[in-house]
């Protein structure tokens, strides 16, 4: 992997900002595939509010921006005033749940990669420049919920460096399952169109095998 390849990395975010009184100022940053907001305290966005339904509504991040989706909903959700089913979102809208109105910002975070300190990370082992900046790259990433998608050449370390980013992340004590996508045609078929049961196989939860597909981290892991 080349040094200039990992001067630094983008992750995408999406901010949701409470306008609706007694919560007003309120704001959620949230990195990942998908966010659900909801009364239930199981939701990335909690609304403890009588006209929001326990699921609401989510949000969820695929090839072509990030997806608004009601989810059955008593109060309905609306984008700019107009109920929907399911949206894309711009940068600046405004959504509500029920009746509870939401500003959307999206927004990318530029990190400038510093090389590791630490010679191991998880199974893995470094000896030069460019091993210690893709350290820098896992320790960053790990603990988010965003896809990551290696590519490289077999044998160069793949599995291990999707271990080393299971053990970091927030899923550490669930188990770590690899997939044989070549024996599983509907699981790449709906990999490859970007839907929501892609975005839930989330890193953490599926080894490098399966296909993440853009937008997600990518790593170009070449030697």
């Amino acid at each position: 992997m080349s040094d200039s390849a990992l001067q630094s990395i983008r992750l995408p975010q999406c901010k949701l900002v409470v306008l609706t009184e007694p919560e007003a100022g309120r704001e959620v940053t949230l990195v990942g595939d998908v966010i659900r907001i909801g009364h239930a305290e199981t939701n990335d966005l909690v609304l403890a509010m009588d006209t929001v339904s326990r699921q609401h509504c989510e949000i969820i991040r695929d090839t072509h921006g990030y997806l608004l989706r009601d989810l059955g909903s008593t109060n309905g959700t609306f984008l700019d005033k107009a109920r929907v089913r399911e949206a894309y979102v711009r940068s600046g809208a405004r959504m509500a749940v029920g009746a509870v109105e939401l500003r959307i910002q999206l927004l990318e975070e530029h990190v400038e990669i510093v090389p590791s300190d630490l010679q191991q990370l998880g199974e893995v082992f470094a000896a030069s420049l460019s091993m210690r900046r893709l350290f820098s790259v896992i320790q960053t990433v790990g603990p988010t919920d965003i896809s990551v998608l290696m590519e490289g050449e077999r044998g160069t370390g793949k599995a291990l460096l999707a271990r080393t980013l299971h053990q970091l992340s927030k899923r550490h004590e669930r188990p770590f399952e690899v997939v044989d996508c070549a024996a599983s045609s509907d699981l790449v078929a709906s990999a490859t169109r970007g839907t929501p049961s892609r975005a839930r196989r989330q890193r953490g939860e599926a080894s490098s095998n399966v296909p993440m597909v853009a937008p997600c981290f990518s790593l170009t892991w070449v030697s």
